[in-house]
């Protein structure tokens, strides 16, 4: 018995040494890959900068894209991989954890980062080619995409601006009257534009602050207390209203519907049920958002 448990002992032994030769292995080479990619970029760059038509560089900013694979790979094969979580898993949060830092820092535009992230997550056989492309055929994922179009029509046809300023012309005789207006406005358009962000951001903050500094309220000035800072926070208030009462009020609504069909829940007639439920506390956050 004691032989056989040298033996097994051993073969353990072996195997835990095996294992760090393969992460050593994948690590060294994992690094070399960066520097060649790196190293590459620099050669790009210095041959642009030798042309005699030299122009600004208009790639990737070598020391914040080499400081973002950095961070990836030293949580890949610097951190210990915690008990119970796979290789592949890890991987994918190291790969996920480069992406946030590039989105941050910008070496690359967001898109470009989120290609490149997809691009390593493929090429190292962390994920597959289906599943790196099976966001793409994700209706909820359009959905978005969509909304943002949306979006910019709104904001290039003036059609948001023309339903804004029609109803506080109708209720704006006061500060509260104007935040109901915009409140009103917002809850009207939200049916129809699926993210919460596009509505606050590219149509009624534009509105909110016209009508502030027509009022004589403006930060710059050091009057933003006159109005300024109550109608723009009912705005952000209503944004988050108008966002729950529709279905289609905020993307992230399609998600928590989809995530809910996953678990074996399933949402009859789900616009008009999401709507019945969420009315009465939204008219009462409706009603006392202004007021409080």
């Amino acid at each position: 018995f004691a032989q056989v448990g040298r033996k097994a002992g051993a073969k353990e032994v072996e195997a835990q040494v095996t294992k760090v030769q393969s992460e050593a292995e994948l690590a060294l080479l994992t690094g070399c890959v960066i520097i060649v990619v790196l190293l590459g970029l620099i050669g790009l760059m210095r041959r642009q900068a030798a042309s005699e038509k030299a122009a600004a560089w208009a790639g990737a900013d070598v020391k914040l894209f080499a400081a973002c694979l950095g961070v990836g790979w030293a949580v890949r094969f610097l951190v210990p991989i915690p008990e119970g979580v796979t290789p592949q898993a890890w991987s994918m949060l190291a790969i996920f954890i480069a992406m946030i830092c590039g989105v941050v820092t910008g070496p690359l535009p967001p898109a470009g980062v989120t290609l490149v992230a997809l691009a390593v997550a493929v090429a190292s056989g962390t994920v597959t080619f289906a599943e790196g492309l099976r966001a793409f055929t994700d209706e909820v994922v359009w959905l978005v995409l969509l909304a943002f179009f949306f979006a910019e029509g709104f904001q290039k046809t003036g059609l948001g601006d023309r339903i804004a300023l029609t109803v506080i012309r109708a209720v704006g005789s006061t500060a509260l009257g104007v935040a109901y207006g915009l409140n009103l406005a917002e809850l009207g358009v939200a049916a129809a534009m699926p993210s919460s962000a596009a509505r606050a951001a590219a149509v009624f903050y534009p509105i909110t602050v016209s009508v502030c500094r027509a009022s004589g309220s403006d930060p710059a000035h050091g009057t933003r207390m006159r109005c300024g800072a109550f109608l723009v926070e009912c705005c952000y208030q209503a944004t988050a209203v108008s966002s729950c009462v529709f279905l289609s009020g905020a993307a992230q609504n399609y998600f928590v519907l989809k995530l809910a069909a996953q678990v074996g829940v399933e949402v009859p007639s789900p616009f008009r049920t999401w709507t019945v439920a969420a009315a009465a506390p939204a008219a009462v956050s409706f009603v006392l958002g202004p007021l409080l």
